[in-house]
């Protein structure tokens, strides 16, 4: 898909997410059949629009739902750090369903391998955590 169109782009995500919500077997044929779709998503999670942030990290979200492999391959294109970033108390990208979608996506991940929950552990995650539940 093309980020040239914001409407297009946020209707395009929301359908992606129906679309991978909770079948693991559509979540393979994504991801297996558009190789090039978990770093596009990437790409979306840097954008400072928070309707094209909100589906995009609802779609990493049911990856995450999905298999350890699944949570795996979308780890490996380096979703944390994005993650991280928007959930930075201050940023004005970040904040309410964004930080709800966030937070959702975390639980997702550290409901998975220990090698996944180290990684959520490793990228510093439980400072702005504790800070979104204090605050």
């Amino acid at each position: 898909f093309s980020t040239s169109h914001d409407d297009t782009l946020c209707d395009s995500l929301w359908a992606l997410s129906y679309y991978t919500d909770g079948i693991n077997q559509l979540i393979s044929d994504v991801l297996d059949g558009y190789p090039e779709i978990l770093p596009k998503l990437g790409e979306c999670l840097s954008s400072t629009t928070k309707h094209i942030l909100a589906p995009a990290l609802r779609v990493f979200g049911n990856i995450a739902t999905g298999t350890d492999e699944h949570t795996n391959r979308m780890l490996e294109i380096g979703v944390l750090p994005l993650i991280y970033d928007l959930l930075k108390p201050g940023n004005p990208r970040g904040g309410g369903n964004i930080t709800k979608e966030c937070c959702w996506l975390l639980s997702n991940i550290t409901a998975g391998t220990h090698d996944q929950i180290q990684q959520v552990i490793d990228g510093g995650f439980l400072e702005p955590l504790v800070h979104h539940v204090k605050n």
